[in-house]
């Protein structure tokens, strides 16, 4: 088993390595490669990895909690089980990560790149992702409770059945709120994904399916909800006297708040269907 607790091992080479249950803790591994590496069980808590290269790595169960991961490159890398509570990886690149299941708790992700990585069933409970580019992730069923997502594009992701709070509703932490303001939501699956209370101010979900979402309480102010899929939605408890939903497609079972008419919102009604 390999012990490197603490030790400074800037631009290290462990490129194709194969390790199981390595120990790198505290250690000081500015741009060390770990490119194509295998590594189960491999200990990276409180690591300095600050532009490291973990790109087409397999990485079985790795623990990277409160590791300094900023400028990273971890472009198709596999982490399985992986753990990142309380990291750092501010301009991280993710691109075609697959983190199914990872633990992202409190970690920021500030001005990373996301695009095409995969979050199935990751928690990623008051992470912050301000700036973050996620077009064509996969968030299914993501846990994002009390997440900051301001400036974030989501062109093209998929949301659907997103657990943003208690119970399956996006609600924030007492104290906090949840943020995703002036995002890209344009094309994204957004299905039956839950919204309560969430600040959407300024969003835009052009064309994105909203099919069953729930919106209550939401800020939805100057939001752009043009041909969406608004069937069976709703908007119960929001405003929507500013939002853009000209060509939005609505039927009988979707809920709109008291005094709106989807009718002088340009909407258009799709019945039953």
């Amino acid at each position: 088993m390999l012990n490197c607790k603490g030790q400074h091992l800037e631009a290290a080479n462990y490129a194709y390595a194969s390790l199981r249950q390595a120990i790198f803790e505290s250690a000081f591994l500015h741009e060390a490669n770990f490119s194509r590496a295998t590594l189960i069980d491999a200990n990276f808590k409180q690591a300095q990895l600050s532009e490291a290269n973990f790109s087409g790595a397999c990485l079985i169960n790795p623990d990277f909690s409160a590791a300094i991961l900023d400028g990273a490159h971890l472009q198709e890398a596999d982490c399985l089980n992986a753990v990142f509570k309380g990291a750092s990886l501010v301009g991280a690149d993710l691109s075609g990560a697959k983190l199914f299941n990872a633990i992202l708790t409190g970690v920021d992700l500030s001005n990373a790149n996301l695009n095409e990585v995969d979050l199935t069933g990751a928690t990623l409970f008051n992470a912050t992702l301000n700036g973050t580019s996620l077009k064509g992730a996969n968030l299914c069923g993501a846990d994002l409770e009390g997440a900051h997502l301001q400036n974030v594009n989501l062109h093209q992701a998929n949301l659907s059945r997103m657990d943003m709070g208690h119970e399956g509703y996006l609600m924030a932490p007492q104290g906090h709120s949840s943020s995703i303001r002036d995002t890209d939501l344009s094309e994204a699956n957004l299905e039956g994904a839950h919204f309560e209370s969430v600040d959407l101010q300024g969003d835009d979900f052009h064309g994105s399916n909203l099919k069953h979402a729930f919106f209550q309480g939401a800020n939805l102010n100057q939001s752009h909800l043009e041909q969406v899929n608004a069937r069976d939605t709703s908007f119960e408890g929001t405003d929507l006297c500013s939002a853009m939903m000209e060509g939005a497609y609505y039927d009988t079972h979707t809920r709109f708040p008291p005094r709106f008419d989807p009718v002088k919102g340009r909407m258009i009604d799709a019945g039953s269907s």
